[in-house]
């Protein structure tokens, strides 16, 4: 019996370990760039939930350098293994990836605060509405979906490379705002370049509907099922939201969102994904879009 009992142990130990899974998130575009630290806490998050009924995984990131825009396209080629970035839901997106149907920033990024060149900012805190708005300059990323919104709206936009490359056409009068997420703009001062006179505008706060989800290739449907259930897991255990405001409560609190004069810009890209929206409505409260 205790042969047997020995021969079975040994079978059992002399089994291949199942193989990781590969994950890939987009590492950071310049250094001391943590602007997807948070991307890569959510896959973690959602991944080490998983492991029990998915199996074991490795997650690594992108090289540095990756801009938005080649980020997009790498997920589309595969070039990275089950490759998810962040990125707005709209008709195009869905239409070159596959999304993991959750908030994973809660909409927040649709509440932009601009950085501006310091001494503008009786010029700029002055602005009531979208029309004194179009008076300006305002400057994003290279392939940015915000870019599309804004130019809907009727606002002047010129576009940047890189974040340092965007700072240094602030302070060289190319452009008078830079619109960032409130959950953004507080760890991208304490990051960017001290000698630059930038600084974060005092009065304003613009919104338009910017909800974002992971994206990842086609072929990676599984792994899309996988991350979507530990988002769930996540959400129904409190773990997403400690996390979301773990990154995100403190740059809310020092923004005084309260005493900002809001204006309000459309979004048109959001009219052929309403129907995916209104799927989000079936997530718990704590876990869906916020409002202000």
């Amino acid at each position: 019996m205790r042969f047997f009992a020995a021969v079975i142990w040994v079978l059992l130990n002399a089994l291949p370990a199942k193989a990781e899974t590969v994950f890939t998130v987009r590492g950071p575009e310049y250094a001391g760039d943590t602007r997807m630290d948070y991307d890569y806490d959510v896959m973690k998050l959602a991944l080490d939930l998983t492991v029990n009924s998915h199996g074991p995984y490795t997650l690594q990131k992108t090289p540095i350098g990756v801009n938005f825009k080649r980020a997009v396209e790498f997920a589309k080629q595969g070039r990275f293994p089950n490759f998810f970035l962040r990125n707005m839901v709209s008709e195009k997106s869905m239409n070159d990836l596959i999304p993991v149907i959750f908030p994973v920033e809660r909409g927040i990024t649709g509440f932009r605060v601009a950085l501006i060149k310091s001494n503008l900012q009786d010029e700029i805190g002055n602005i009531e509405d979208i029309s004194d708005l179009r008076k300006f300059d305002i400057i994003q990323g290279i392939g940015w979906p915000d870019n599309l919104i804004l130019r809907a709206n009727g606002l002047r936009v010129l576009t940047g490379p890189s974040f340092p490359r965007i700072w240094e056409m602030l302070v060289n009068d190319r452009a008078q705002l830079f619109l960032r997420g409130v959950n953004e703009i507080s760890a991208e001062m304490q990051s960017g370049p001290k000698e630059l006179a930038i600084s974060i505008e005092q009065n304003l706060i613009f919104h338009y509907p910017f909800p974002r989800f992971l994206f990842t290739s086609p072929e990676n449907k599984s792994a899309v099922n996988r991350i979507k259930a530990g988002l769930i897991k996540a959400c129904n255990n409190g773990s997403f939201v400690k996390l979301w405001r773990s990154y995100f409560q403190k740059s809310l609190d020092e923004l005084k969102l309260e005493n900002r004069k809001m204006i309000h810009l459309r979004n048109p890209y959001l009219n052929a994904v309403s129907d995916l929206l209104r799927e989000l409505d079936q997530l718990p409260a704590e876990c869906r879009e916020i409002r202000m």
